[in-house]
């Protein structure tokens, strides 16, 4: 039976749970399946966790890349579980319990240095994974003076002195660090206590190579953006072939989301139009809505967050109106206090949730109504008696109501310069809404944010939205045709 088991292969027990990527492979024959190719020998078993990891690494790469494309600001940060929790607790734990260790094993009488063996072999290869390309001579001397059989021979020899590898680390680290981590060098080196020495260049290493990470980010990030719009097409593909074999139709959300605007034929040089109102009907999609668009499902945090920041604007702003309106003109002369109400009003605004508006705009009020009465004393207007603070005072706290008159007119108007941004040509300048020029900084960031967002999607999705437009266009252009067809029916049968 030993031997029925060798010879055979597709008798082994696989792997519960295992997929036998050959099994489809016939086992009768003899020769290889294609001419020059030999057959694999024992087939492979591959564990459907391993499918899963395979299938996760792929979609990892993809959001990495995507994240890198659309975010001006991406860089790598260390993860850090949060503090005070039980992860953090178990986390120092272990860490304090190791290097509590390698104290204790290297003052032992004889010092037991097998900890420190593999430490230095830790901190060699991290030492490696910090080097470029053209640090070949560094990598050479990395390997002859942290070479572990002659740390070994010296550990036999009992005449390892574990200083020097400390002190030959930092020169090292200091060659490779990055300037703003000239300080944490200059720590290492006034640092007395070996163990204590140790961990801080165990940490020095692993903020270094996040820095050499986020390096290589910026310098390939023009590449990173191109390969992400290849791999997110290559990929979303895959999803609608796999949505379609099921009957399901992968774009069914999408096709709602576009269609929306699309209501009659239109020439496809006008189809950015339409697609520049649908990217705007995504500030405001509902929360708790299920049918989001799946073209862009990957960026609607961003989309909401864009929103809740542009109906911000719109506070702050309203904010701004209504006391200069209050002003009688004191804001237009005094410039300075209008910034100054501005500025008040982008604080208060900064870290509070849009549900939470209302928290922000009582403390906030107070403000404003000082600000525009000390504006007004400075000024020929009469400054504001109790009734007119009071109206004010009131009217501001009103603008947390999205539908309030001033709040909604504003609004309007910063959605839809957005919206001319995203559509307009490259090379035309677009002018700030009216009223509004004071707020010019804060508009373009954020157009700046959401242009980042539709180009890459555009670029990523754009023969799908064209598929979309081109059959509605079909689709219009036929009951068009039906209509007219209809018409002169009814006409020839009036005249007869």
């Amino acid at each position: 039976m030993a031997d029925d088991k060798q010879d055979n292969p597709e008798k082994k027990d696989s792997p519960q749970g295992a997929v036998n990527i050959n099994a489809s492979t016939p086992q009768r024959h003899n020769h290889p399946l294609l001419p020059g190719v030999t057959d694999a020998s024992p087939p492979r078993f591959v564990s459907w966790d391993e499918i899963q990891a395979a299938a996760a690494g792929q979609a990892t790469k993809m959001f990495l890349a995507h994240e890198v494309a659309v975010d001006q600001e991406f860089r790598l940060d260390r993860a850090a579980p949060a503090a005070g929790s039980v992860e953090q607790r178990v986390r120092e734990t272990m860490h304090n319990a190791f290097w509590d260790l390698l104290r204790e094993k290297l003052a032992a009488d004889p010092p037991n240095y097998d900890q420190a063996l593999v430490l230095l072999d830790d901190i060699k290869q991290n030492l490696c994974d910090c080097l470029l390309a053209h640090h070949s001579r560094l990598k050479v001397e990395i390997e002859e003076v942290l070479d572990k059989e002659h740390i070994r021979q010296q550990v036999l020899n009992n005449s390892l002195d574990f200083k020097f590898y400390a002190d030959f680390v930092v020169n090292m680290i200091s060659k490779l660090c990055a300037p703003i981590r000239d300080d944490n060098v200059r720590q290492l080196r006034e640092e007395t206590d070996v163990v204590n020495l140790f961990r801080k260049i165990l940490e020095l290493l692993d903020l270094m190579k996040l820095d050499i990470a986020n390096f290589t980010i910026s310098v390939f990030k023009t590449d990173i953006t191109m390969k992400s719009i290849q791999l997110e097409k290559t990929e979303f593909k895959k999803y609608l072939t796999v949505q379609t074999e099921n009957g399901v139709d992968g774009l069914e959300n999408t096709k709602k989301w576009l269609l929306k605007h699309h209501t009659e034929p239109t020439p496809s040089s006008n189809w950015y139009k339409i697609l520049g109102k649908s990217y705007i009907d995504l500030l405001d999609w509902p929360a708790d809505c299920t049918n989001y668009p799946e073209t862009v499902m990957m960026d609607r945090t961003r989309f909401t967050n864009i929103g809740a920041e542009l109906h911000k604007l719109a506070i702050v702003a309203s904010v701004v109106l209504v006391a200069a309106d209050s002003s009688q003109g004191a804001l237009q002369v005094i410039p300075d206090a209008k910034l100054k109400i501005k500025a008040l009003a982008l604080e208060a605004v900064k870290d509070t949730a849009l549900s939470d508006i209302e928290s922000c705009l009582t403390p906030l009020a107070e403000k404003v109504v000082v600000e525009t009465t000390e504006a007004m004393k400075k000024t020929s207007v009469e400054p504001l008696n109790g009734d007119r603070q009071s109206i004010l005072y009131h009217t501001i706290l009103q603008v947390k109501d999205p539908s309030q008159r001033i709040r909604q007119l504003v609004y309007n108007r910063m959605r839809e310069f957005i919206q001319s941004v995203i559509a307009m040509d490259a090379t035309r300048s677009k002018q700030i809404p009216g009223g509004l020029s004071w707020m010019h900084s804060e508009l373009m960031a954020l157009s700046a944010r959401i242009v980042l967002l539709v180009k890459h999607n555009r670029d990523v999705f754009w023969e799908f939205y064209c598929q979309i437009f081109a059959e509605q266009d079909a689709v219009l252009s036929g009951h068009q045709s039906e209509g007219k067809e209809a018409a002169q029916d009814d006409g020839k049968v009036e005249q007869g």
